[in-house]
């Protein structure tokens, strides 16, 4: 019926209805990009690592929450985290957009982990999530490049290759 559906996890069946079919999907790219009104937004799933391939649905990362997205991001994907890499480049706030879990260090966490405190709470705040089978999602103003960087550090911890690092920070 020309309807093109979007967010699904990939090489997962997922059955579908419209007015003159029905059926199941399987997406076959490994990567999971999501369709939003936020920028960047896709699941760090799919890549191959250590001990096999990163699971779908833990970790996402993307630019700055739009409102709008609420109901993809939290009712279809399943989100109940947030991270906001920001800081204090914007006002400190103790709530998300979309209703869910929430925390946003004071200092912005920039391309470098010298900051040792800093980047030991954004690990603990990660690890924690995932452990916990908490689907995190964490970002800062475009999903570009604090967001790569925490990014690069969490998928060096999976023990993906260099290359496909270096391929997803690419992406964005």
């Amino acid at each position: 019926d020309g309807v093109t559906y979007y967010n699904e996890v990939p090489n997962a069946e997922t059955p579908f209805a419209s007015m003159n079919s029905a059926g199941t999907l399987k997406p076959l790219d490994t990567l999971r990009w999501l369709k939003t009104a936020t920028v960047n937004v896709r699941d760090l799933g799919g890549w191959a690592c250590d001990g096999g391939t990163v699971k779908y649905g833990m970790l996402f990362r993307g630019g700055e929450p739009e409102a709008s997205d609420k109901d993809i991001m939290v009712n279809q994907v399943g989100v109940k985290y947030e991270l906001n890499l920001r800081g204090d480049e914007v006002p400190i706030r103790d709530y998300s957009v979309w209703g869910i879990e929430y925390s946003q260090p004071a200092k912005q966490a920039w391309y470098s982990i010298s900051d040792k405190v800093l980047w030991k709470q954004l690990l603990k705040t990660t690890i924690n999530a995932v452990t916990h089978e908490i689907p995190l999602y964490f970002h800062c103003a475009a999903g570009a490049d604090r967001t790569g960087t925490l990014a690069c550090v969490l998928e060096a911890i999976l023990g993906m290759s260099q290359s496909d690092i270096d391929k997803d920070y690419e992406i964005t």
